[in-house]
Formats: structure tokens, C-alpha cells, sequence
């Protein structure tokens, strides 16, 4: 409750409301200022590269297993990991895009990283790397080489994750577990 000496006083009590709707919209600015900063900094598929990865979802959707892994002595520690590709629908009614998790675990490890914006370029296929959620600010670049015959195989680059190079074998055409 205010009071007349409160008025008097600005130094006591709550501040009034119009410095505290100047303090939220600092506060907003900051944190979309701080959101643009890491968007601006983060990988993007390069000017001029088309969506998908150059062949019908169909032939590549589905859930597949870990068959090589080479990186610091990443195959030497039992690497273990999965690749799942998948039609995701962001918002309902809009259509959905390809999408993908790789889950890598080894003897100390587990990590997953979500794909989005699948790519191409003609030749090259690519997808954004995110940590954490696929909202989260792409961290790196999965770059496919193959992608055929039920293998998928490229070189992952992210934070934290440092460079692997991964080779994938479907071993279900269903994305569903």
C-alpha cells in the first residue's frame, strides 16, 4: 500500500511504474539482443543450397545403427550409437520437414544432437547440429558423403563434440521405436 510519505520519498517503497516498465523492456531487449547474437553466430546452410537431401524422404527415413565412428580413439572405446530420421511437424497444419537425433554413447559419454534444415547443394547433402533441443542454437554441421544403398555416412562437427566421422546402417524404415 502507498502512502503519502512513500510519494514523498521516491527513494522508499516499490519504484514507480513507469521505471519499472523502463527496467522489463531492458531486461527484453538484453535477452533478444543476447538471442540475435547467438543466431548471427551460428552455423547456416550456405547461400544457394535447396532443402531435402536429394531423393524422396521415403528413401532415407527410418532408424538406423551406429557401424563406425572415427575420432580420437572414438572406435576404440566401443562406440555405440544411433541415427533417426524422421518427418518432423513443428506447428499443426503446416507442413512437416525432415529432422533427424543422433544418440552417440561410449564408455564415459552420452551424447544426442538434433538435425534440422536437411540441405543440398547438387552434390553435398547437409543438416544443422543443435544441443539440447532442436530449438536450441545450431552448434555445428552434420555433412552427409553417403546416403544410399540404407548407409548414411559424413563428418559431424559441433561444440563440444569436436569432429567425428560417422557411418550409419538402417536397420528399420519405420522412424518409430
Amino acid at each position: 500500500m502507498r502512502t503519502e510519505s512513500s510519494r514523498a520519498f521516491p527513494g522508499r517503497g516499490r519504484p514507480p511504474v513507469r521505471s519499472r516498465r523502463i527496467a522489463r523492456g531492458a531486461v527484453a531487449v538484453a535477452a533478444a539482443l543476447t538471442a540475435a547474437a547467438a543466431l548471427a553466430a551460428a552455423p547456416k546452410a550456405p547461400p544457394g543450397w535447396k532443402p531435402g537431401w536429394l531423393a524422396a524422404p521415403a528413401s532415407y527415413l527410418g532408424r538406423y545403427d551406429l557401424t563406425a565412428a572415427s575420432a580420437a580413439g572414438a572406435a576404440e572405446k566401443g562406440a555405440r550409437g544411433e541415427l533417426t530420421l524422421f518427418i518432423q511437424v513443428a506447428f499443426p497444419g503446416k507442413p512437416g520437414v525432415p529432422s533427424g537425433i543422433i544418440s552417440l554413447r561410449d564408455a564415459r559419454n552420452d551424447e544426442v544432437a538434433y538435425l534440422t534444415d536437411l540441405d543440398h547443394d547438387g552434390t553435398q547433402r547437409l543438416a544443422l547440429v543443435h544441443g539440447g533441443a532442436f530449438v536450441a542454437p545450431p552448434i555445428g554441421t552434420f555433412t552427409v558423403t553417403t546416403a544410399a544403398g540404407g548407409v548414411v555416412g559424413g563428418t559431424l562437427e559441433a561444440r563440444g563434440l569436436g569432429t567425428l566421422r560417422l557411418t550409419f546402417k538402417r536397420f528399420s524404415t519405420n522412424p518409430a521405436p
